[in-house]
């Protein structure tokens, strides 16, 4: 089980900059886990722009439910 979406929910990027959310959260027994996700930030030419944002992340929940 993965999920790959997730919302901007406040402020903006700086004009040219394009934000790349990767996600790593996984899950294939039954349980709950996080679903972990890393953010990179670059700017026009392809720089990590990344530390001039500050980024509070918020992690969903994947969940396997037993039949």
């Amino acid at each position: 089980l993965t999920s790959e979406s997730y919302e901007m929910t406040k402020g903006n990027l700086k004009e040219g900059h394009t934000i790349k959310v990767i996600f790593v959260g996984t899950r294939t027994n039954v349980g709950t886990s996080d679903n972990l996700f890393k953010v990179v930030v670059t700017d026009a030419e392809g720089k990590n722009v990344t530390s001039s944002y500050q980024i509070i992340k918020t992690y969903g929940q994947l969940v396997v439910y037993d039949e």
